[in-house]
This record gives structure tokens, sequence and C-alpha cells, in this order.
């Protein structure tokens, strides 16, 4: 019954990290899906993403997304503004 008590002790900080990382997952899997310019596979990215945690869709932020030319073209223009 000890392992149960700490499981419940814990629920109050696992609920929001479980929350946090499914939402970061599924922002991740919903970009890559939306997105056609990016760097690597795009299989590969969905399998890092699920797989690795938070550390997956931070990597596929971070690495695997290209500018796409809309968003070039507004960066542009609000330097230019």
């Amino acid at each position: 019954m000890e392992g149960l008590e700490i499981l419940k002790n814990a629920l109050p900080w696992l609920v929001p990290l479980m929350v946090a990382q499914t939402g970061l997952m599924l922002w991740a899997v919903i970009d890559l899906a939306n997105r056609e310019n990016v760097r690597g596979d795009k299989l590969v990215w969905v399998a890092l993403i699920i797989m690795v945690g938070f550390i997956g869709p931070m990597m596929y932020f971070i690495f695997g997304r290209r500018k796409s030319r809309i968003e070039k073209s507004e960066s542009d223009s609000a330097i230019d503004a």
C-alpha cells in the first residue's frame, strides 16, 4: 500500500505535467501535419515527437521547422516597418 500512497501524493504534480506534455505533443504533430517544408522526414519527426516526451516536440520546434514563404515575408515586412 505504500506505493499507492506515494502515487496519491504525487498525483497533483503528475496530472498537470501529463496535460502539458500531451498538449505540446498535439501542437507539434498538428504543426508538422500542416507544414509543407520540414527538415528531414515527417515520419521520423512524428516518432520523435511521440516517443521522446517533452524533448521530442522541443527538438521539432527548434530544429525541424522551416519558415514558410509567408512567415518569411511577414518577418521581412515587420523589419521594414
